[in-house]
């Protein structure tokens, strides 16, 4: 029997990604898949803006018959704050009174007024002694709430929330059923507005690091070199993007890559540190490659500069291999790997694994 799983709705900087997936004993498929472009905001109020992207979602939701109401959104970097901390090797029963200590002065709010949930790396040496590695999640309730707000505002029901870097691993994940995965040691960098890092071991996830390099930044720096207003600089490095005849020539593309080098050099740094805490922290297995995924994969030849400061083959994410895509429809650009669509295919795909699937351990309260 075929199952329609709930929306995927990814609300990133400049547009929203939405993708429904359906499950049966042959696998999943496309529903539907569309991407609202959102305005820049500007001069526009909080609540024009909001009735605004509102619009455009409902219109992108009824054009491309997406089926039912119910959704499963990402917290947007704004509304959920991620740490790693370190806590005695304890059982279950003690883990959560354990991690919620260690937790009460490591975010700027009152956990006691917040959704903090939490997974467990791994285990870890802290000097003499073995501790436990963990990543926690932690949002204001009045975040969350105003975030279901806004989902409502857009005609859906949310029927779970989750945070982007578990969504676009849960993407890739589904592919390691070997033997030889479940020690692997896996690199995930989403490029979008701002640049997302996750190391995974086999299917666990060891390491979460959000870092301020991305298509802002990018934008930024061409805006400064090239002497033109943020607005153009951000028009000018989509259309490059966009390729087609519309774009600019190769030597205008140049002047792009040179304006936002230093930009891309600074970010290959910051995944590097990333890996060396990897690899002090976690020991085993290498990683072999880095999988790219985001908006920013389809400027080639920024995953290529990163790849080769980094020191390691890169790959571009391909997050519908393998799926009946007949319903993406002409709309969607089938030049590139579709990696922008990572997230909210991770996030529909967690409708098939709602029940005990997720963000990870909740605190009790």
């Amino acid at each position: 029997m075929r199952k329609i799983l709930p929306i995927g709705i990814d609300i990133g900087t400049c547009s929203a990604k939405l993708v429904q997936l359906a499950v049966d004993r042959r696998g999943f498929s496309v529903v539907a898949c569309a991407k609202a472009e959102l305005p820049d905001g500007g001069d526009m109020s909080t609540e024009s803006r909001l009735d605004m992207v509102a619009a455009r979602v409902q219109r992108e939701l009824k054009e491309h018959k997406f089926r039912g109401t119910d959704c499963i959104s990402a917290l947007s970097d704004a509304e959920v704050s991620i740490r790693s901390i370190r806590v005695p090797c304890v059982g279950r029963s003690e883990l959560d009174e354990a991690v919620r200590n260690e937790a009460r002065n490591k975010f700027p709010f009152d956990i006691d007024q917040a959704t903090v949930n939490y997974m467990v790396a791994g285990e870890v040496r802290h000097g003499e002694d073995a501790r436990l590695e963990v990543i926690l999640f932690a949002s204001p309730n009045e975040a969350i709430e105003a975030h279901v707000g806004r989902l409502h505002r857009m005609g859906l029901v949310p029927a779970s929330l989750d945070v982007q870097h578990c969504a676009l691993f849960r993407t890739f994940e589904r592919y390691l059923r070997r033997k030889e995965d479940e020690s692997e040691v896996n690199v995930f960098v989403d490029m979008g507005g701002m640049t997302k890092v996750v190391i995974t071991r086999g299917r666990d996830i060891l390491f979460i690091k959000n870092i301020a390099k991305g298509a802002v930044s990018f934008n930024e720096a061409v805006a400064s070199r090239l002497s033109m207003s943020l607005s153009e600089a951000s028009q000018l490095r989509r259309r490059a993007i966009m390729g087609g005849a519309g774009g600019p020539d190769a030597q205008v593309r140049q002047a792009l890559l040179d304006a936002i080098r230093p930009e891309i050099e600074e970010l290959a740094d910051e995944i590097n540190k990333c890996l060396r805490y990897h690899g002090v922290t976690f020991r085993g297995e290498r990683p072999q490659r880095v999988t790219f995924i985001g908006g920013e994969t389809h400027e080639g030849d920024i995953p290529e500069t990163l790849g080769r400061r980094i020191g390691l083959p890169v790959v571009v994410g391909q997050p519908f291999r393998g799926i009946g895509t007949e319903n993406l429809g002409p709309h969607v650009d089938r030049r590139g790997m579709l990696s922008e669509w990572t997230v909210a295919f991770g996030l529909s795909l967690k409708g098939a694994f709602i029940q005990g699937y997720g963000l990870g351990q909740k605190l009790a309260g």
